[in-house]
């Protein structure tokens, strides 16, 4: 929003809660970053088509109504965005965001103790494996460069040297 910040939403992969024994739904959280970016064209360029209306009148409507959110924002209650959350002025051009609460779509799973416990188990020992294979690469990356152009080079002088 020009003059305000900018929305984005924040995946929040599923995990284990090892202490109430479940497993918890992906999610998603609405973030606020007081960052002044002008939208991109590609944006205004969707609100015209969204709203059937020209370029120029889709960024004069969005600067409009970040003004009135600007406005509402400096009261007590703040600016009330529906489905967002609450935007209030705390400082002169600092703003804080108190998103709704959002409801969980897909409820936590209960898990019995052992299952817990054996998927920690399991998630900690995949993960682990995933370090081991990845290790010996990343640590040695430049040896295996430096070869692959050794044996380049050497496919370049066998080349020149047969056919000269």
């Amino acid at each position: 929003m020009p003059g305000l910040g900018i929305f984005y939403l924040k995946e929040i992969p599923a995990y284990i809660d090892q202490e109430n024994n479940a497993l918890v739904a992906p999610t998603q959280e609405i973030i606020f970053s007081g960052d002044q970016e002008e939208p991109s064209p590609a944006f205004y360029r969707y609100i015209s088509l969204h709203e059937q209306v020209n370029e120029i009148a889709a960024r004069d409507s969005l600067r409009a109504f970040s003004e009135k959110v600007r406005q509402d924002a400096a009261t007590e209650t703040g600016a009330l965005l529906e489905g967002l959350g609450i935007l209030r002025e705390e400082a002169e051009g600092y703003f804080v965001f108190y998103p709704v609460e959002r409801t969980e779509l897909q409820p936590s799973l209960a898990l019995s103790e052992t299952l817990t416990r054996e998927l920690s188990r399991a998630m900690q020992a995949e993960n682990a494996a995933d370090e081991v294979t990845q290790r010996p690469f990343d640590r040695h990356w430049w040896i295996y460069a430096l070869a692959l152009g050794l044996l380049g080079a050497g496919a370049v002088f066998y080349y020149y040297y047969t056919t000269a």
